[in-house]
């Protein structure tokens, strides 16, 4: 006869549910970690990739959404940088944690040393965890830890010290060094040999001027993401922001100018450095484009885009250190050391006059284009300074320091070489520079090339290759192998115009940027910034200088405007040239229009609802045509109501279920009524709510469902209108969220 089953004791019933919490924990932090991950992992991801980052981190929701693990446990390293933004879904008990402990320890080998924040986060210190773990597994708490790690793991560590140390840089040095090292890359290779033909003071004369209005428009970009709610709180990068203020048209202009200068580039790219790296060594350039096509295709099938903010501020500090020192280089030689270099014999001529005007616009935009820079890091930045000075000051100032970087570097390759010898190179300055100062210059620029030009031609790379892939919209082997083809094209193009002598590197530079950067650093910039004074959900204590005047907007516009036609109508002999440029132009004009039609510049009023998950907080702020909105509202509390003072933004009492916020007296002509949840790591997801919008002409039910919407408010000043938002926490559930929202 069987005996009775023994019944658990109380010790054992909680300790099997401590366990299950203690897994549920662990799923819960990992999910985190790798999501913060991968939000990091695409921080400096170029815009042409924009499409690509947002399906990855859609699906990586829908997994979590599903209850899926995710596919590979993060590492003890990314557990530890990100500790602060899981320390939340830690249990409080003691007990749990220590479970936690426990399996933290089975999974990940770690030292003490290497975890201060993991080990805050899980409050390792506390006497009662290390009561409880000892309990529990018969060991003290330290035996968690290791004593020793492989120098892999050891290396590993080091590099997480250094990118925390990077990533935590204050505010405007944050936005500095994310600004000016995406912007300073491999265009300032074609510089020199773009002003060779002007002479040292236009030179400078035009850089200076075009450097400035790129200053101008790139603070523009800057105060546009400062004042923009999805960019805070969503992630969004420069397509989604411009799709936002100037409509779905606008976007797609911007798209197809992207993939424009992805492509173009891209041959650029694999120009400068095949034909470096053949000076550098003597290896054919038709090998090296081989070897550097072979590599970009194994980035391209692994899928994957790392440019988290430590790598790009790495590689673009060893880029601006290999600039300075080619300068000091430079700088030593005189200009008539070497007389007889300038007049050797010339091996072949550009495949693009070198005149005045020929090369310079284009190349000079280019060198200067780091505006989807400023995007990608604005969120990064905006989460530590909300007032959006450090963003728009550190953007400032890190483009004044490029053009100042520019300047320098143009006199001194100039001076060294001379204009002869530049206007006749195909490839990069750096081999004309070589021949003066000798072979440490190539193999500093050898470096150059392969982290700017090379990471770049990666990202283009696998940015086309995701496009192509959206466009087939099929899962069959024929589309997945079609969806190669453009970069098969690519590589047989330039393999082409090397074997045939037709290369030009600072050619092909100057023809995209003559063709999209007039639309990506010029008229959208300024369309920009224009929507967001007067549909902006933030107001920033620090604004673009001189972008608030019509008429310092309406002269960038029309300096990028008058260049782009003259191009068309008289620079430009080539006929497909010309046609690119007249219709480049044309482009700028129908966008303006579009946008305009489309009521980019229609004053409007936005009331934001934000709740604070973590702190059970909700602060409604009112902002008006760009401005901070003051009025009163209404707030009705445990039956009782009460008016308050709604000056910019308010902090809702708690038990708060509705308030009604009065809208007489706004200059907006239209309302945007913005609800929305906010976790702890700052990310924002849409919350539903019921809200009425009383008119003169009647109320008018306003469908929150997906978070936002947006509704014509009346004239200026009309009486009456007045927005009433149920505030109480709905039934609804966040996601990921398991607790009842009332």
């Amino acid at each position: 006869m069987d005996r009775p089953a023994r019944p658990l004791t109380r010790g054992e019933l909680l300790g099997g549910l401590s366990g299950r919490r203690a897994s549920t924990a662990l799923f819960a932090i990992e999910s985190q970690t790798a999501r913060l991950a991968l939000e990091a992992q695409h921080a400096t991801a170029p815009a042409i990739c924009e499409d690509m980052v947002a399906t990855q981190e859609r699906a990586f929701l829908s997994a979590l959404a599903a209850g899926r693990r995710v596919a590979v446990a993060p590492p003890i390293q990314q557990l530890e940088r990100f500790a602060p933004l899981w320390s939340h879904l830690v249990p409080p008990d003691a007990v749990t944690r220590a479970d936690l402990a426990g399996r933290l320890a089975d999974k990940y080998r770690f030292r003490r040393r290497d975890v201060p924040a993991l080990a805050a986060a899980l409050r390792l210190d506390d006497p009662a965890v290390a009561t409880a773990f000892e309990r529990r597994h018969g060991r003290g708490l330290e035996m968690i830890f290791v004593d020793s790690l492989p120098v892999r793991d050891r290396v590993r560590w080091r590099w997480t010290r250094l990118a925390a140390l990077v990533e935590d840089l204050p505010p405007f040095w944050s936005a500095f060094s994310l600004t000016l090292t995406q912007t300073v890359g491999a265009g300032v290779l074609a510089l020199p040999i773009a002003l060779a033909g002007v002479g040292p003071l236009p030179g400078l004369a035009l850089l200076a001027v075009l450097g400035l209005v790129n200053v101008a428009t790139a603070a523009a970009v800057a105060e546009a993401f400062a004042r923009t709610g999805t960019v805070r709180w969503g992630g969004a990068y420069f397509g989604r922001v411009v799709s936002q203020y100037l409509g779905w048209f606008a976007g797609v202009v911007l798209s197809l100018m992207l993939s424009a200068l992805a492509v173009v580039a891209l041959i650029a790219y694999y120009v400068g450095l095949s034909t470096t790296l053949t000076a550098s060594t003597g290896v054919p350039s038709t090998v090296w484009v081989v070897g550097v096509f072979a590599v970009t295709l194994v980035f391209v099938w692994r899928d994957r885009l790392d440019a988290t903010v430590a790598t790009a501020l790495l590689v673009g500090g060893i880029n601006i250190v290999i600039v300075l020192v080619s300068v000091t280089a430079g700088a030593a030689q005189p200009h008539d050391s070497q007389p007889d270099l300038r007049r050797r014999a010339v091996r072949r001529r550009p495949t693009v006059r070198s005149g005045i005007v020929d090369l310079v616009f284009g190349v000079v935009l280019l060198a200067f284009f780091g505006h989807t820079a400023v995007g990608n890091g604005a969120r990064v930045v905006l989460r530590r300074d909300p007032s959006g000075r450090a963003l728009v000051r550190g953007t400032t100032a890190a483009m004044m320091t490029a053009l100042a970087l520019y300047a320098v570097w143009s006199v001194a390759v100039g001076g060294a070489v001379g204009a002869r010898r530049l206007a006749a190179e195909s490839g990069t300055a750096l081999v004309p520079m070589a021949e003066v100062v000798g072979p440490a210059v190539l193999a500093l620029g050898s470096v150059f090339v392969v982290l700017a030009m090379g990471m770049a031609a990666v990202q283009f790379s696998i940015g086309l290759h995701f496009q192509a892939t959206e466009v087939l919209a099929t899962d069959s082997a024929a589309a997945r192998l079609g969806a190669y083809v453009p970069l098969i094209a690519v590589f047989a193009l330039v393999q082409w115009l090397l074997l045939t002598g037709r290369e030009s590197f600072t050619g092909a530079l100057s023809l995209i940027g003559t063709v999209t950067a007039p639309v990506l650093a010029g008229v959208v910039p300024v369309l920009l910034i224009a929507a967001a004074r007067h549909r902006g959900d933030y107001v920033p204590t620090v604004v673009a200088p001189g972008m608030g005047r019509p008429v310092v907007r309406g002269g960038v516009y029309a300096i990028f405007l008058a260049a782009v036609v003259a191009h068309g109508a008289v620079i430009w002999q080539a006929p497909a040239a010309r046609v690119a440029a007249l219709g480049t132009a044309a482009v700028l004009v129908v966008v303006t229009c579009w946008t305009a039609r489309a009521g980019a510049f229609v004053p409007c009023a936005t009331v934001e609802v934000r709740r604070d998950r973590e702190l059970g907080r909700v602060r409604v702020r009112l902002t008006d045509t760009g401005r901070p909105g003051r009025t009163t509202a209404q707030i009705e509390q445990g039956g009782d109501t009460r008016r308050l003072v709604l000056d910019g933004g308010l902090n809702l009492p708690e038990g708060t279920s509705t308030v009604a916020i009065d809208l007489a007296g706004l200059d907006a002509r239209e309302l945007q009524v913005w609800s929305h949840e906010v976790d702890a790591t700052g990310t924002s997801a849409a919350q539903a709510a019921d809200a009425l919008l009383s008119r003169a002409d009647g109320d008018v039910a306003l469908d929150l469902a997906e978070g936002r919407v947006t509704v014509a408010l009346g004239a200026g000043g009309a009486p009456g209108p007045v927005l009433a938002v149920d505030v109480g926490v709905s039934a609804r559930r966040g996601p990921g969220d398991g607790r009842s929202q009332r």
